[in-house]
């Protein structure tokens, strides 16, 4: 196992899983099994990934760099932070608000001008995680090297909100290959550097 990583996080992990392949304790302080799960995928999902497990399409790095940004910037925004119009052009862009299939208008920035991340682009867990969970419910004894083993196959791939409306959510299976070549590729949905085999 790699050293540099955050054992602490690997850790909590261990012992969500733990708790709920055990019975229900309803003694003082004990975690109910749903907020022990609840706690499980939310801790899973805040995981910082290393770099070679983030994806980004084409289109979502084609407006980054239009607005400005360059390669490194470009996995520092999340969620609500705000992202700049910096460059000197007026870019259109679609908004989204919240789950909804259809954008709810469309915004043309002017320099200084911005917009939520959350409202553009999607980070999209290739392989979903109520799948790694149920890999790591697996488990019969969790302990950091086999859970690893599991939170090794997490990947995100980081694109714009109109792509990840296209792609099924049915047809998901724990084959990351399988998704980004076939389910993204079918949608049109082209990763930055990928070896596709097509």
């Amino acid at each position: 196992m790699d050293h540099k990583l955050n054992f602490e996080a690997i850790d909590n992990i261990v012992n969500l899983i733990s708790v709920l392949q055990k019975e229900e304790s309803k003694h003082p302080y004990s975690i109910d099994h749903g907020g022990a799960r609840y706690l499980l995928n939310q801790t899973i999902r805040q995981l910082w990934l290393p770099t070679n497990r983030m994806y980004i399409s084409n289109e979502a790095e084609k407006l980054f760099k239009r607005l400005g940004y360059n390669e490194k910037e470009i996995f520092t925004f999340f969620y609500r932070m705000r992202v700049i119009n910096k460059s000197e052009e007026v870019i259109t862009v679609e908004l989204y608000k919240g789950a909804s299939s259809k954008p709810d208008r469309e915004q043309s920035l002017k320099t200084g001008e911005s917009f939520l991340f959350r409202e553009v682009f999607h980070d999209d867990h290739i392989i979903p995680i109520t799948h790694i969970i149920d890999k790591l419910f697996m488990i019969k004894e969790p302990n950091r090297d086999n859970v690893y083993e599991v939170l090794k196959d997490i990947g995100v791939c980081r694109m714009l909100k109109g792509e990840d409306r296209k792609v099924t959510r049915t047809k998901r299976t724990y084959d990351e290959k399988f998704i980004i070549e076939n389910l993204y590729y079918k949608e049109g949905i082209r990763i930055k550097n990928y070896q596709y085999l097509k």
